[in-house]
């Protein structure tokens, strides 16, 4: 199982076949007793992103693999890395594997999403042809005032990536938000499993 900064990635693709289903969850308690005035207590003070994912596992190998991160996580109290399934940011031309910064587009990278938590100054690369993913960290940013933004990676990429044959997006810190999961069994060839995924966006390492 692939590590970074620490933490499990889960590498295993969703199937995209099922919908996700997104619940903007909020920790509310309620203070007192069944009768009389009663006080709420909004725990976390915001909501809380909760996305369901469906797998589905075509042989007894694919079942090991995510039944393995499954028990690593041992219920909620273990978070990992959730590579999005979107294509956040795009590369503003050839890299080189001796490049210590990817420029992308401007979207308002180094104004909005860099200053304030550790949430997105986690990336991935993902060759699109199939291969081995690149996962690096963000240690500063710059708007170029040209069109372009200059994020610089606390490590040099490592290999080459062509503007046209990689897929950079954001690793999430999440946790599974149940302690209890299960895999249904169709067919000893085919099992599917849905599972609840809260990211922690204030927990992702600075």
């Amino acid at each position: 199982m692939t590590q970074y900064q620490g933490l499990d990635v889960l590498e295993i693709d969703a199937d995209g076949s099922f919908a996700r289903l997104d619940d903007h969850a909020r920790g509310i308690e309620g203070i007192g007793a069944d009768t009389g005035r009663r006080e709420v207590d909004d725990v976390a003070g915001e909501t809380g992103l909760v996305r369901e994912y469906a797998w589905t596992g075509l042989g007894l190998a694919d079942v090991a693999e995510l039944k393995a991160f499954m028990d690593a996580r041992r219920g909620r109290a273990i978070p990992f890395w959730l590579p999005s399934t979107l294509e956040d940011l795009t590369l503003n031309g050839d890299h080189l594997a001796a490049h210590l910064f990817i420029d992308i587009p401007t979207i308002g990278y180094a104004s909005n999403l860099f200053p304030y938590t550790g949430a997105r100054r986690h990336l991935f690369f993902r060759p699109i042809a199939g291969g081995a993913s690149v996962y690096r960290k963000v240690i500063n940013a710059m708007n170029n005032l040209i069109g372009t933004e200059s994020l610089f990676l606390e490590a040099a990429l490592g290999v080459d990536m062509p503007k046209s044959g990689w897929i950079v997006g954001f690793l999430r810190c999440c946790r599974l938000e149940d302690d209890e999961l299960s895999i249904n069994w169709r067919s000893r060839g085919y099992q599917t499993a849905r599972i609840r995924v809260r990211e922690l966006p204030l927990e992702a390492p600075l």
